[in-house]
């Protein structure tokens, strides 16, 4: 039989056991209350950091790095703050939430810590969560128009009764200034989208442009311009008659007079010092073909009625291009050069018109397709685009000749989207 004092001993024992016991308990359970806890604080965190990264990338092109880390930074803490109001959960932001800049590009990371005294019993009082999240421009449709002045106003303006049609792809003005594409009168412009780098005056848009977009770079800036060769002499203007011409370069140009019909060979024509240009009633054709303009004064001129149809290259170096210039004003009169296609001349081609330093003015007095472009990227890009008077430009984008895989027609970036 055990004394009294045996048995208050083994009671002590238990008591002992049972308090280490619960002491154990108290801390596993703080344990997985801090885990979960832990989760709650890496979501709500998680998802104020996506909120502030989508903000920084948000704003428009003209925002400073400063702008950006300011609108991330208030987002976070807005957010944050929100996510965690009325709950039991006790987050700590530990160390100073990090923002990078990349362009338009944001990229953020946030440390902090949920507390739980609960788990003081195994020496955990609190636990560290972190998070990251980056965020980039979405992208428009692919562009069929691209107008590369970044500074001037109404480098895409349409007035008159003009009509810009690009309804299945994008027109982007790479201008930031606050006019930087202009309609008026009871001129219209259509495409998928729009895009400008500063922004537009007019309402005849469909749909409105979307402002402050980056600026598109010149996705044929690499691309070489072709060497003169011995000059081809034809005699002078063509006129009144039938002409089969070969490639090679036409120093001075090429004049096409009134009624004269050109049949142009395939390959690539080089206009040296002078215009490629037809009068009243001249009929031009070529199957891949491609015209280059180079040294002073060289461009297309369309005069009077005439009529131009061609197509680009299916191979080589030009493939899908359909004209190109030598990105060179310093020999050009007024250091300016003017592709004009005007008074009902009209011009069909399937190709790009890569004119990046010249201005493309298109005017005419009836309800004419004065251009009828396609290509299955880019068709026209250019310095500046007017569009005056009753003329009609039709743009496509499809690949209609079968002519595979070309320089991939970019897209404009606008509003934000979260990044890998």
């Amino acid at each position: 039989m055990k004394k009294p004092t045996d048995i208050r001993d083994a009671h002590g024992g238990i008591a002992v056991v049972t308090a280490l016991s619960l002491t154990v308990l108290t801390g596993v359970a703080g344990l997985a209350t801090i885990y979960v806890q832990a989760q709650a604080a890496k979501t709500s965190i998680q998802a104020s950091l996506d909120a502030a990264v989508l903000a920084g990338t948000a704003l428009d092109n003209h925002a400073t790095e400063a702008e950006r880390i300011g609108a991330a930074q208030q987002a976070f803490e807005f957010n944050l703050q929100a996510a965690t109001k009325g709950s039991s959960v006790e987050i700590e932001i530990t160390s100073a939430t990090e923002f990078l800049i990349d362009e338009a590009r944001v990229t953020g990371k946030a440390h902090g810590k949920v507390k739980n005294s609960l788990g003081a019993a195994l020496g955990i009082t609190s636990m560290a969560v972190e998070a990251s999240a980056a965020a980039k421009r979405g992208q428009s449709d692919p562009l069929c128009i691209l107008a590369l002045d970044d500074s001037e106003p109404s480098t895409i303006e349409a007035y008159g009764d003009a009509q810009i049609n690009a309804r299945d792809c994008a027109v982007q003005a790479n201008s930031s200034n606050g006019e930087g594409m202009k309609i008026y009168g009871s001129a219209t412009a259509t495409a998928s989208q729009f895009g400008v780098s500063g922004s537009y005056a007019g309402h005849a848009w469909s749909p409105d442009p979307v402002t402050g977009v980056e600026p598109v770079v010149d996705p044929y800036a690499s691309l070489p311009v072709p060497e003169a060769g011995a000059c081809v002499d034809v005699g002078g203007k063509l006129s009144g008659s039938h002409y089969t011409l070969d490639p090679g370069t036409y120093c001075g140009g090429l004049s096409i007079g009134a009624k004269a019909k050109v049949t142009l060979n395939p390959g690539i024509y080089i206009m040296k010092d002078g215009q490629f240009s037809a009068g009243s009633g001249a009929k031009i054709s070529g199957e891949e073909v491609m015209i280059a303009f180079i040294g002073a004064d060289s461009y297309l001129h369309l005069l009077s009625g005439s009529e131009t149809a061609l197509t680009s290259p299916m191979s080589g170096t030009y493939k899908n291009i359909q004209f190109m210039s030598d990105r060179d004003l310093s020999q050009s009169k007024f250091e300016q050069e003017w592709t004009t296609i005007l008074s009902g001349a009209t011009l069909k081609y399937d190709g790009v018109m890569y004119l990046p330093e010249q201005q493309l003015w298109v005017s005419g007095t009836g309800h004419d397709i004065i251009i009828e472009a396609n290509s299955p990227s880019l068709a026209i890009v250019v310095n500046k685009l007017w569009a005056q008077g009753n003329v009609v430009l039709e743009v496509t984008q499809e690949d209609r000749r079968g002519i595979g895989e070309v320089t991939r027609a970019p897209g404009f970036g606008y509003g934000a989207m979260l990044a890998d």
